[in-house]
């Protein structure tokens, strides 16, 4: 049972970034309504859809090799302790039995 429950999740996340793939079409076109409205209906499928809303603020951006690498670090960093964060997380808002 638990197996079903981890794909279903991953069914949900890849469908809903096909979602998201497919407005970046209207990112290109500079639609943010219509584009606010494809990140709306792939968050129906998965929460974290929702981060693809900084696409469109940072599509025709420039960043300096200096700030990707800060960046990248700072990812690296967070991934590598995730688990911790987590619990300070949980500890702050409480765990609930949703994903348990």
């Amino acid at each position: 049972m638990l197996f079903f429950y981890a794909s279903m999740n991953i069914v949900r996340q890849y469908l809903a970034l096909a979602i998201i793939l497919f407005g970046f079409e209207l990112v290109k076109k500079k639609k943010f309504f219509w584009y606010l409205i494809v990140v709306y209906l792939a968050s129906l499928f998965h929460s974290s859809a929702l981060i693809a809303i900084l696409v469109y603020f940072m599509y025709n951006k420039k960043f300096s090799i200096k700030v990707l690498v800060i960046v990248l670090i700072i990812s690296f960093i967070f991934m590598m302790n995730v688990g911790p964060i987590m619990n300070l997380v949980y500890s702050i808002i409480g765990k609930t039995n949703y994903y348990v």
